[in-house]
């Protein structure tokens, strides 16, 4: 066990790692007075729906996981699917399979049922764009992304 523990702290720290490397070369303080320019509420709703996101994705991983007959320890699960998140930037975010593999090392799943969980997860997150997409589309009188009305607005 505290093998698997040493190799989640591992991944974690070279997920943020690389984050930091990106907000450097990003120019931060360009951020910085983005950030500046969005309202409070803005920012508290935009936190607020991505935690929920992050709850909705775990409860359907653990609904899979139950679903192939895998039953990990909640706490177990839970880490695996956070520890995964760092290897989302890999290319086509195939680094996720070893989210199967912590599992294993973990509450000792078999790797063979949980690879198919975490296809199943990037299946649905991809299913699920176009709707996203859809509904941002159809926004009627929503001022929150407003679209620029002159080619000169494209520049800024």
């Amino acid at each position: 066990m505290p093998r698997f523990w040493a190799r989640l702290l591992i991944v974690t720290v070279l997920g943020i790692a690389v984050f930091a490397v990106i907000s450097i070369y990003a120019d931060v303080s360009k951020f910085g007075d983005r950030l500046g320019q969005c309202s409070v509420a803005a920012v508290g709703l935009a936190l607020a729906l991505a935690a929920a996101n992050y709850v909705v994705r775990f409860a359907r991983w653990q609904l899979y996981l139950g679903r192939v007959g895998v039953a990990a320890p909640l706490k177990a699960s839970l880490l695996v699917f956070v520890g995964g998140f760092a290897m989302s930037v890999t290319p086509g975010k195939l680094g996720e399979l070893v989210k199967a593999v912590l599992l294993h090392e973990a509450a000792g799943a078999d790797p063979a049922r949980v690879a198919p969980v975490v296809v199943a997860e990037r299946a649905t997150d991809l299913l699920a764009l176009p709707g996203c997409a859809s509904a941002w589309a159809s926004r009627s009188s929503s001022t929150a992304f407003p679209a620029p009305t002159s080619r000169s607005a494209w520049r800024s």
